[in-house]
């Protein structure tokens, strides 16, 4: 289960964190202060995650910082793999409604 909530988490706080990036020019600054720690945790919580749960369901060492950067390779360079059905299938439907084009 802490696999699960894991990688639930870090969804929340990209979704968070995304929202503040994207909006960083309009925001007051209070709302900067505040939604700089949730940026940073779910920038955190990406690299640690990429180079350990993310590479263990992968079966792929990291090769890269981030979770986005290694979908960016599996789609890249294997296309037609498993691996790059699953990287499609999380920027299409999980990360891209939030940040389009984010992979």
């Amino acid at each position: 289960m802490e696999p699960i909530r894991l990688l639930v988490e870090m969804w929340i706080f990209y979704v968070v964190g995304i929202t503040v990036l994207r909006n960083w020019d309009i925001l007051p600054l209070g709302s900067k202060v505040l939604g700089f720690f949730p940026l940073l945790y779910a920038y955190i919580l990406d690299v640690v995650l990429n180079w350990t749960l993310i590479a263990v369901l992968f079966m792929d060492r990291a090769r890269e910082i981030t979770i986005t950067e290694r979908l960016h390779r599996y789609q890249a360079t294997e296309p037609n793999s498993k691996r790059a059905r699953v990287a499609r299938f999380v920027c299409v439907h999980l990360l891209n409604p939030f940040d389009p084009n984010h992979c």
